[in-house]
Formats: C-alpha cells, structure tokens, sequence
C-alpha cells in the first residue's frame, strides 16, 4: 500500500510540473503578445511617417510641376517648337518625382516589422524543448 501512495505521489508532483510549465508557456506567450503589441504600434509609427513623405511628395510634385512645366512650357515655346518644350519639362518633372520616390523608399527601408518579438519566439520554443527533455 505504502508503494501505491507513493507512485500517487510521484504522479501528482509530475501533474504539477506539467501544470506548472503549461502555465509558464501560457505566460511567455501573454508576453510575447504584449512585446507584438508594442513593436507593431512603433514600427506603425515609422511606416505613418513614411507614407505621409509619399504622400506630400506626390501632392507637391503634382500640383507644383503642373504649374512650373506651364510656365516653362510657354517660355521656351518661345524659342523651341511646342513640342520640344513639351519633352524637356516632362523629363524635369520625372527626374524630381524620382527623387521623393526614392526619399520615401528610404524611410520606409527603415521599417522593421518585430524583430525582437520574432527572436524572443524562437528563444521559447527552444526553452521549451529544454524543458519537456
């Protein structure tokens, strides 16, 4: 009888090991959402900055182009044919939207999606493994 109690023992405390580590596992995995939760919303903040450089870029290009190129246009009108006026202020016009593009893709080549929470995943998944060895 003295042999049975003690392998109800033994179960019991391998019961509560197992419980215990589900309830550690269930807490790294609270926390590594709450690290998600974070690095998101400052990487969020990144990409906002991004698109809104995007974004003025574009709107300056369009509207202020449009008008210098009017101007430019009816000026060298004035010593060229329509249609070379026409070409010489279109290739100024991509040459300056290339360069917002190109500010733009900079800063938004510095948005990181998680990385500390991807890292911290693998770190517990592999304690974990340790753990269940």
């Amino acid at each position: 009888m003295g042999d049975s109690q003690s392998i109800n023992g033994t179960q019991r405390s391998a019961r509560e090991l197992v419980q215990e580590i589900i309830g550690d596992v269930q807490e790294i995995i609270r926390s590594e959402i709450r690290l998600a939760k974070t690095e998101i919303k400052e990487e969020g903040v990144k990409a906002g900055k991004a698109a809104g450089l995007f974004g003025a870029g574009g709107l300056l290009a369009f509207f202020g182009l449009g008008l210098l190129e009017a101007m430019c246009v009816v000026l060298l009108a004035m010593i060229m044919p329509l249609w070379i006026a026409f070409l010489v202020m279109a290739v100024i016009s991509l040459v300056a939207g290339g360069i917002f593009f190109f500010a733009g893709k900079d800063k938004w080549g510095a948005v990181h999606p998680v990385p500390k929470t991807v890292t911290s995943i693998k770190e517990d998944v592999q304690w974990a493994k340790n753990q269940t060895r």
